[in-house]
């Protein structure tokens, strides 16, 4: 049992959840070994509590449709259950089409937009926690090794860290200053988040984003750790220095961009 599998079951077991109970949830797909089930919280990351949320993708090779069951891109379906308080994600998805979107992750290009759904549905594949497995999942195993999700990731908070710093530095040129303070504090957050994901931190949702970055101490740049706290939380902010702080943040950010992009 590898480190992922043992936080998992110590997850299950700390909220008195069987396996046998996960199985049970899932309510379609084949009964045979043909099925794959693979389990994610975000205690898999450091993060989360005892009430997070369980995403589970159930992968075989067709399913029967259920015209009831929400949708997304080309899941066959999404369902959302209670199990002791706790709520299950579930995604169904056949082998071919996780293939598929595999294959395209293979060849994206530097400045490819990526649907952020999607690109979780991969993460979540390749590093969550196989619960059931079918011979079918060797191959989805070894596609996944020749996709650089650190290189996506990056490139997607890049991309977001730079479209807001261009939205706050033009509102800063209107004197917009409250407009230009959100965009600001969005690059700010997304260049943190860059930074995340290059030290192999690969962290999607917004709300983990400085939480990580303060775990791990900023790793090691204790000025600019320092100068990131004072800047998004620890700072008074008036009207009188709205349009200074806005500016400050604004040369932080340009800073963060050019350290930890080349």
């Amino acid at each position: 049992m590898d480190s992922n599998q043992k936080i998992f079951s110590r997850f299950l077991e700390k909220r008195n959840i069987s396996y046998n109970e996960i199985f049970n949830s899932v309510k379609f797909g084949s009964k045979d070994k043909s099925k794959t089930i693979i389990g994610y919280c975000s205690k898999l990351d450091g993060l989360g509590n005892e009430f997070s949320d369980i995403d589970l993708y159930i992968l075989d090779h067709e399913f029967e449709k259920r015209d009831y069951l929400l949708s997304y891109q080309n899941c066959t379906g999404v369902e959302v259950i209670n199990v002791k308080g706790i709520s299950l994600d579930i995604e169904y998805w056949t082998y071919g089409e996780i293939l598929k979107i595999i294959t395209e992750f293979q060849s994206l290009t530097r400045g490819t937009e990526v649907n952020e759904d999607i690109l979780k549905l991969v993460l979540r594949l390749k590093f969550g926690v196989v619960i059931a497995n079918s011979e079918k999942m060797n191959e989805i195993n070894n596609a996944l090794k020749l996709v650089d999700l650190e290189a996506i990731i990056v490139n997607k908070f890049d991309m977001e860290a730079r479209s807001n710093y261009a939205d706050a530095l033009n509102f800063f040129r209107a004197q917009d200053y409250i407009v230009a303070l959100d965009c600001a504090r969005n690059s700010l957050k997304y260049a943190i988040a860059l930074n995340n994901a290059k030290h192999g931190k690969l962290i999607l949702k917004p709300k983990w984003f400085s939480r990580v970055y303060i775990n791990n101490n900023g790793y090691g740049n204790n000025v600019e750790l320092k100068e990131f706290l004072h800047l998004l939380y620890f700072s008074n902010i008036s009207e009188e220095n709205l349009e200074l702080h806005v500016e400050e943040m604004l040369f932080f950010i340009q800073e963060l961009l050019t350290n930890h992009i080349f």
